[in-house]
């Protein structure tokens, strides 16, 4: 029996949840079981490109807009033959399946990244969008979402079989990380006096970096003890700096930019920061989670609440209220931190099922 041929679409390489939980996915399969593809539509940006396992066949179609990619996304997977082909965003996962209904040659697994509801609710999903995804989505041989919640909100949103909705934790490459790890120094030797803390993240709206600087600002008050290292690059950026400035607290807190390693500061952390204003499931907090480093989050998705226990590996607090948040990064040193392991979702065994079919 050959290998199942198993092809993966992407809309570019760049830095971003869905893209890494997808490299994630590739990586933690066996290449004697799979003979894996990757194709991706924008060339401009290969920032994960060097973290792909290096069996993995890469094509890019050169294409800036998704919505562009359609015919010669279409030549490529016939030509391909692909057994499976896996999407991971909303975009992507239109254009596959509006191939494969045309086509009819491949099985179509799709990936949510986010919660519907969540989505339409803070205005990144237009009623056409939603309306073009009720229709398709059906079509897949399987979506995955990444908690019972977002099951639920799929099933719900798109009335979706919920049988064909199955949760699937976005995987970590934990051997990766703690290689990551063991290459670097603690970047906080110098600096154990301090309470450090992390933001790992766009500094974008929807990551609300804006509040963080409000928030932190009120823990510096209180006690100046703690310094906040901001890893990440965004269009906020210039508003972060500002605010910072017009606050005078440029001394407790450190801009680090974007970092290709970020893992020693997660791990040698007091605690990691996250005050989105909406989320999927933020691979930062798995990171973090894994790194047995407390969260302050603020409770942008109820799905965060299968990860950080509160009180006891983190806190969650209400989104918008700076006091609560402020209050849970200083009482910080109440937290349990008991941490558990969490078993990975099997990618290979989920694949060999799809293929059987």
């Amino acid at each position: 029996m050959g290998k199942i041929k198993l092809l993966f679409v992407l809309p570019t390489l760049n830095i971003g949840g869905a893209e890494k939980v997808t490299v994630n996915i590739i990586n933690s399969l066996d290449v004697k079981i799979f003979d894996i593809h990757l194709i991706v539509i924008d060339n401009r940006y290969k920032n994960l490109e060097t973290l792909i396992n290096q069996n993995v066949n890469i094509k890019y179609l050169n294409i800036i807009k998704t919505r562009k990619a359609f015919l010669k996304l279409a030549k490529e997977i016939l030509l391909l033959k692909p057994d499976i082909v896996f999407s991971s965003l909303n975009r992507t996962n239109i254009l596959v399946l509006l191939i494969n209904i045309i086509y009819r040659s491949f099985k179509v697994i799709i990936r949510e990244p986010s919660m519907p509801s969540v989505q339409v609710r803070n205005g990144y999903m237009s009623s056409k969008m939603k309306f073009i995804i009720k229709l398709l989505y059906p079509f897949a041989e399987r979506v995955i979402a990444q908690t019972e919640y977002m099951k639920r909100d799929i099933e719900m949103a798109y009335k979706i079989d919920a049988k064909k909705v199955i949760v699937a934790s976005n995987p970590i490459d934990k051997v990766y990380i703690q290689k990551s790890i063991c290459t670097e120094k603690n970047p906080f030797e110098e600096y154990r006096a301090r309470i450090n803390c992390v933001y790992v993240g766009r500094l974008s709206d929807e990551k609300n970096p804006l509040f963080l600087i409000e928030a932190f600002n009120k823990v510096i008050k209180e006690d100046k003890k703690f310094h906040l290292y901001i890893i990440g690059d965004g269009y906020l950026k210039e508003d972060v700096l500002i605010t910072i400035k017009a606050l005078r607290i440029e001394k407790n807190i450190t801009m680090l930019g974007f970092k290709d390693n970020p893992y020693p500061y997660i791990k040698y952390a007091d605690m990691v920061l996250l005050c989105s204003k909406w989320e999927g499931m933020p691979n930062v907090v798995i990171e973090s989670m894994f790194l047995n480093t407390p969260v302050v989050s603020t409770l942008s998705t109820l799905a965060l609440s299968d990860l950080v226990v509160h009180g006891q590996t983190g806190y969650l607090v209400k989104k918008y209220n700076i006091d609560d948040f402020s209050k849970a990064v200083l009482d910080f040193d109440q937290l349990e931190c008991k941490f558990t392991d969490f078993e990975m979702f099997d990618f290979n065994k989920f694949f060999t099922s799809i293929k059987n079919l």
